[in-house]
Parts: C-alpha cells; sequence; structure tokens
C-alpha cells in the first residue's frame, strides 16, 4: 500500500497520540501504559484494526526524540520494487 505524504501524517500523529502521554509525562507508571496500550485494538488510519507491541510503542518513542513528526511516518520498504532472491536450494 503507497501511501501519500498526507496519510502518512496522519498515521504519524496517530502514533503520536498513543506516546503523548509518555513524553509529557501525564502517566504514573509508564510500563503499566504501555502494557494497556499494548493490549488494544487500535483503530488505525489506512492500516485497519491493529495491535502493537510494547517494543514497537517504546521504538516509536525513540523514533520520535530522533526525528520528531517524520520519525513516525511509516516507512517505505528499502528493496520496494526489488524482486527477493529465492534460493535454489530445497529447504528441509
Amino acid at each position: 500500500m503507497a501511501l501519500t505524504e498526507e496519510q502518512k501524517m496522519e498515521v504519524a500523529l496517530f502514533r503520536f497520540g498513543l506516546i503523548a502521554p509518555l513524553l509529557n509525562n501525564q502517566v504514573d507508571d509508564s510500563k503499566a501504559y504501555l502494557e494497556k496500550i499494548s493490549s488494544q485494538v487500535h483503530d488505525v488510519p489506512y492500516y485497519g484494526r491493529r495491535e502493537y507491541s510494547e517494543r514497537t510503542i517504546r521504538r516509536w518513542l525513540w523514533d520520535y526524540r530522533r526525528d520528531n513528526l517524520d520519525g513516525l511516518k511509516p516507512k517505505s520498504r528499502k528493496d520496494k520494487g526489488c524482486s527477493r532472491v529465492i534460493s535454489e536450494e530445497p529447504s528441509r
């Protein structure tokens, strides 16, 4: 699915909404907050209903601190447009 820049920004803003309470120190127990939001199903723009792991949400925090909202935008695959190499050796 190829998203426009505007659509990517909507996804980034959704992700920011999940991590904002952590960034603004609005939660007393960050681990409990991460457990809570990772146990929920979220209606994500352009992706539909999704669940995210605590690790993913922590990565978003790191990405935001490094690159602000641009860090939260969905990334394109690095191998986009290239075919993957398939081994000729049979799998066992």
